[in-house]
């Protein structure tokens, strides 16, 4: 892993050099691009949607408090399979 503070967006995989850049360190975002590091090795349908959803179910997974928090606070944004589940923010 590698932390670029220039990059536009939070993170990125680069293929090619076989490494995940992040701007800010973040746990979602490291697992967002895990994700795709995965997919594309296992040669599975890699999108956006698949990294976003498994990215923030495994951080709701592992701490659903701190990821409740994090959506509420606006530092998650994209969180349709927790609403899915019936928790709700607070």
């Amino acid at each position: 892993m590698v932390i670029q503070e220039n990059m536009h967006s939070p993170g990125h995989y680069n293929v090619s050099a076989n490494k995940i850049a992040i701007n800010k360190p973040s746990l979602v975002t490291y697992l967002h691009e895990f994700c795709h590091y995965k997919r594309i090795h296992l040669k599975q349908k890699n999108t956006e949607h698949i990294a976003r959803g498994w990215s923030i179910s495994l951080f709701y997974l592992a701490t659903p408090k701190l990821c409740l928090k994090s959506i509420k606070s606006g530092k998650i944004i994209h969180q349709n399979r927790i609403q899915q589940t019936g928790d709700k923010v607070k």
